[in-house]
């Protein structure tokens, strides 16, 4: 998220993105406009203006800092209940207040959360990872191993046994689970993957 940084006369304060646009659109065709001695681009978003009555004002875009108690570019954990922990680092600070954007380490996306799910992580520590499961069971109670990663299904992998897109429609609910594997077709490939 983007905030302005104004200077006026030295003094420094922040703004919000649509309060630095208000402030520019007036000062170059709004009510204000005859207030204003020169105006000026210091790049696309960046301006300074100085009035007549001897203010000089400078709106400068910037990153939005991160919330209190993080810092940008910090290493987090995300512990959402009922899920299992993700790592990343904070982004910045999201409009709400108690928030914090997160860029996850695993999908790189940025996604906000409540501060109280985001856990700073020391640098000599490792987050805990949960072991990861090794096998996929469908509702029917067959159980899969994993194959190549697809990331439009929930678990996040296709079954061994899968050979196309198309037979990916009978996989949609898979559970990962420590159970051994049950399907006939996912143990002969791993059969054929040990004999090599």
């Amino acid at each position: 998220m983007k905030i302005y940084e104004r200077t006026e006369n030295g003094t420094v304060t922040t703004v919000e993105r649509e309060t630095g646009l208000a402030e520019i659109n007036a000062a170059m065709m709004g009510e204000t406009k005859r207030t204003v001695r020169t105006m000026s681009s210091i790049n696309r978003t960046d301006y300074a203006i100085d009035y007549k009555d001897g203010r000089s004002v400078r709106l400068v875009l910037v990153d939005a800092p991160a919330p209190e108690g993080f810092v940008q570019g910090q290493a987090v954990t995300v512990q959402r209940p009922g899920r299992e922990p993700l790592t990343g680092t904070v982004a910045h600070i999201h409009t709400a207040p108690g928030y914090v954007a997160v860029l996850d380490d695993k999908h790189r996306g940025v996604s906000t959360y409540p501060t109280g799910f985001v856990s700073a992580i020391e640098a000599d520590e490792k987050p805990d990872r949960p072991a990861e499961p090794v096998n996929l069971q469908t509702h029917t109670g067959a159980v899969h191993a994993p194959g190549r990663s697809y990331k439009q299904l929930r678990s996040g992998t296709v079954p061994k046994c899968c050979a196309s897109l198309s037979a990916l429609a009978r996989y949609h609910f898979l559970i990962p689970t420590s159970r051994p594997v049950t399907c006939r077709r996912c143990l002969a490939a791993l059969a054929k993957e040990t004999a090599k």
